[in-house]
């Protein structure tokens, strides 16, 4: 899967048609000539971004970062026997040099791994330059996130020849990040963020927003990240010129300061959100009882800080300013958008430890709920009462627009799929002209409930079943030429 979604993506950057004749990206490098090399090394492979927006521990980007690997060793390899200038340059790292003013973490961090770049071991060089510019990642589960950093660096752990190689380890806090991939703000419609009634009215800020808002406007969230991540940088500059301060205290320096800032922004970010679902989508609040009805509220910042939202348009400004993702790959969990005891109990582990009972026990009907445990029953109610509204908004946020079927030329609801969900995420998420390639239990053009989101991609169903022994498929697509979802 992430072979051919990679080797598409660079045969497609490079303009050769299927005509050519090549039969695989690997017969186009072993017959190529200097000019298309130093293309590559230059223009193209620096500038693709890679995102998996589940990456679970991270099998996607290994496999990923592995391929992207052997297609520089073969560059590289054959540059080095022309002796080529440019890959000098490259091991330079001109991309980080280059950026004077930092556009993101990422940026700011490897404005001060420079002492990585030239070390005497090409393959190290290779390695990191991909994990601090090619590859990105996003995953519920902040264990599994750290699990997907700690195979990443396994690889160039396992290709140094001296300790010393190792130092400083590519930094991959704000590259592989933990959140809810499906909620949060891609980019902001700015007109209408902008908005601000001056005659006694509520203010309109993604919907109706709260007056005490008006100056967080996303473009003032930004450019205060981008300003103390310029700052941070000559900081560190001038501190190392001041004194003998290690790297890797700099590092974790620069890394707690962004990390303060990102808190700031998130619940600035949070906020919008709030007052998007609540007051632009009408989405309330409604609290599960086990002898009444629901009971309706306002939802709260707590409500949306429960969901974990990611906003990309904070985290990846640089990568969504250019359009987005170059490719998009990813195995998102399968099923029915439901409450599930194995997921409660990922959530409360504590309280499953504490009361010892796990996923096959615990009875969720509301009788069994009623004459169980009282607190193993109100976390259990807490946690179904975050699918209420969180399924309300996936119906009617924009975002998600192609997630029910239509009779009548109405929307026809349904019980929504969570492969699906993020199915039409990946695509959102895509560049113009970016891949997409999403593993899915059936083909979309199979289940009348994806019809719209089947149109949508005009995807390619391909089976995977040789590979796996499962009746699976692997879904391609090529993001048109068009504006995206906001």
């Amino acid at each position: 899967m992430c072979d051919r979604t990679l080797d598409a993506l660079i045969l497609n950057r490079l303009e050769i048609a299927e005509a050519a004749p090549f039969n695989s990206l690997n017969d186009v490098l072993f017959s190529a000539d200097a000019k298309l090399y130093r293309r590559l090394i230059q223009e193209i492979l620096p500038t693709v971004h890679l995102l998996d927006p589940a990456c679970g521990s991270g099998n996607l980007l290994v496999a990923l970062h592995q391929r992207l690997s052997e297609i520089y060793s073969i560059l590289t390899g054959y540059m080095q026997q022309i002796q080529g200038a440019q890959l000098t340059l490259w091991r330079e790292t001109p991309a980080d040099k280059n950026n004077i003013e930092p556009i993101d973490a990422i940026d700011a961090i490897d404005a001060i791994e420079l002492s990585d770049s030239t070390t005497e071991n090409p393959l190290q060089d290779i390695q990191k330059k991909v994990l601090r510019h090619n590859l990105y990642g996003v995953e519920m589960l902040l264990g599994a996130s750290e699990t997907t950093r700690f195979q990443l660096l396994l690889h160039t752990v396992a290709t140094a020849r001296h300790p010393q190689e190792l130092e400083p380890l590519v930094d991959l806090t704000f590259n592989i990040m933990t959140g809810n991939s499906l909620i949060g703000f891609i980019t902001v419609d700015e007109e209408r963020f902008e908005q601000i009634s001056t005659a006694g009215d509520v203010s309109i800020l993604q919907g109706n927003l709260l007056q005490p808002l008006a100056a967080d406007s996303y473009q003032t969230i930004l450019a205060e990240k981008n300003l103390a991540l310029e700052h941070y940088q000559h900081r560190n500059r001038a501190l190392t010129e001041a004194s003998n301060i290690p790297d890797y205290a700099m590092d974790a320096l620069l890394r707690a300061d962004i990390l303060r800032l990102n808190a700031k922004a998130q619940h600035k970010l949070d906020r919008l959100l709030l007052n998007h679902m609540s007051q632009q989508l009408g989405i309330e609040y409604k609290a599960m009882q086990l002898t009444d009805k629901p009971q309706k509220q306002p939802l709260t910042l707590e409500d949306i800080d429960v969901l974990q939202p990611f906003h990309w348009g904070y985290h990846f400004s640089h990568i969504i300013k250019q359009g987005g993702f170059d490719a998009v790959l990813c195995v998102p969990p399968w099923g029915a958008l439901k409450p599930t005891p194995t997921e409660f109990f990922q959530r409360f582990q504590d309280l499953a430890a504490a009361k010892a009972i796990d996923a096959s026990t615990l009875k969720t009907s509301k009788r069994a709920l009623a004459t169980g445990d009282p607190e193993v029953t109100q976390a259990w109610l807490f946690y179904q009462n975050q699918y209420a509204y969180v399924t309300h908004y996936f119906y009617r946020s924009d975002q998600y627009a192609n997630q029910n079927p239509t009779a009548n030329g109405k929307p026809v609801r349904h019980q929504l799929a969570q492969e699906r969900l993020f199915t039409e995420r990946c695509f959102n998420l895509l560049a113009p002209n970016g891949l997409g390639a999403v593993v899915l239990p059936e083909p979309l053009s199979k289940n009348a409930k994806a019809k719209k989101l089947q149109q949508l991609l005009q995807a390619i169903d391909v089976p995977y079943d040789k590979l796996t022994g499962n009746s699976v498929v692997i879904t391609h697509w090529i993001k048109p030429q068009r504006v995206g979802v906001k």
